[in-house]
């Protein structure tokens, strides 16, 4: 333990330590750069209910691609469940009635849908030998194309020039915000994201499947040989890894928006690679991981007014130049665990 924590502190000294030089190169004191990300994500209760609400959908999507990324694979379609889950859970609130059976459909729909879509890239991962990141990725496509096709065709709003959808009845505006203030996003849908944290990591580390997920992303053969079905392990984390994306329609649409937007996600899904990578897809260490992008993301839009020779793009940076940190340390943690156990052989 303390030796993670050692090299931890390596990683995040020397990208701290690169990224300080990237700003004196463009002219800006780092410490400077610093102020306006913190003041800008945590310095009001509104900045901090807007880094709430994208921690959020970053913990769902990011714990959801830990499971499937310490199974060995390494989808990225994160980004297409959590619109896909949002669409249904819209659609469905606006076609049925407000009743308490209704209520009970609203919340599973959008679940429902997001894992048919892992579902989908397991299949052809299973059945046709298709590589998870290829058809994810068309996925992601396919589910863009049918929400511009289902909002501009059958549920625009009438009331709105932007494309979006008609705001869904009261009585499905289940998640109060955090902060009892209008506009806020951040909703309780934040304690649900924190605890899907913590039971992905008791699933993984405390329970018989999560053993096999495991064993599975450690040695696909080892695994086989000791009597594990691959398949079913593929099949269970991508359905897992959708399903967990899919709780970001909670809290996107029945605890904030409350109507579907077409390009309402700042890339949450594809950011979470980044937030579960750094996180070494420990579903514990997402949680800090998640705040850390939330802020960054939030914070970047003070970059453009309160600078002179940097934007928001410079956080794009930021991430990328942390992200490769984190894995040079994990190459060299794998390259010292292989020297240690060629030593013991």
């Amino acid at each position: 333990m303390k030796r993670a924590f050692y090299r931890y502190g390596i990683a995040a000294i020397t990208g701290i330590g690169a990224i300080s030089v990237l700003c004196l190169f463009a002219h800006e004191s780092p410490w400077h750069v610093v102020q306006i990300l913190l003041n800008t994500s945590l310095g009001e209760p509104e900045d901090l209910s807007v880094t709430l609400f994208y921690a959020t959908h970053l913990m769902f999507c990011a714990t959801g691609l830990a499971v499937a990324f310490q199974a060995g694979l390494f989808p990225i379609g994160a980004e297409g469940q959590l619109s896909f889950a949002c669409l249904t859970t819209t659609m469905v609130a606006i076609m049925l009635p407000p009743t308490y059976f209704s209520l009970v459909i609203v919340l599973v729909t959008g679940l429902l849908a997001s894992t048919v879509l892992g579902l989908i890239v397991a299949y052809f991962k299973c059945k046709k030998g298709a590589h998870e990141v290829i058809t994810s990725m068309m996925l992601n496509f396919i589910v863009a194309a049918f929400a511009n096709y289902m909002v501009s065709h059958h549920f625009q709003s009438h009331s709105s020039q932007d494309p979006e959808t008609a705001i869904i009845h009261s009585r499905f505006w289940l998640f109060p915000s955090i902060f009892h203030a209008e506009g806020s996003p951040a909703n309780v849908t934040f304690f649900l994201a924190v605890l899907a944290c913590v039971a992905a990591w008791y699933f993984l580390e405390k329970t018989r499947p999560g053993f096999e997920i495991r064993a599975v992303g450690k040695s696909k053969s080892v695994a086989q040989n000791s009597g594990i079905s691959v398949e079913r392990i593929y099949v269970l984390a991508l359905g897992i890894s959708a399903l967990l994306a899919g709780f970001g329609a909670w809290n996107q649409i029945l605890g904030y928006a409350h109507k579907y937007q077409i390009g309402f996600s700042a890339d949450y899904g594809f950011l979470a690679i980044a937030v579960a990578l750094v996180a070494r897809n420990n579903p514990l260490a997402i949680i800090p991981s998640s705040l850390f992008f939330a802020i960054l993301l939030k914070g970047a839009t003070g970059l453009d007014i309160e600078t002179d020779f940097i934007t928001r793009d410079f956080v794009k940076i930021i991430q990328a130049v942390l992200i490769l940190m984190f894995l040079v340390l994990q190459k060299q943690r794998d390259k010292s665990r292989a020297e240690a156990e060629a030593r013991r052989t």
